[in-house]
């Protein structure tokens, strides 16, 4: 159960520190330039956070199924 709780923190901090941590990296860039910076950081993000996302959710059903066929029936 500990590892299962552990492995979700892990990826709580992941998601965070992923969508959070995202530099502006458009600094010094104006019109056009800015607005495809901004677009493109935006995109990167999203198809960041959905990948975490979805591997978050595979890897629980994963340790969710081994924790159901391995846990003790008293």
């Amino acid at each position: 159960m500990w590892v299962i709780l552990t492995i979700n923190g892990l990826f709580l901090w992941w998601m965070i520190s992923a969508v959070g941590g995202i530099a502006d990296d458009c600094a010094g860039k104006v019109g056009t330039d800015l607005e495809a910076c901004q677009t493109g950081t935006a995109i990167g993000v999203g198809i960041a956070f959905i990948f975490i996302l979805a591997l978050w959710a595979l890897v629980d059903v994963i340790l969710g199924v081994v924790f159901l066929v391995t846990r003790r029936r008293d």
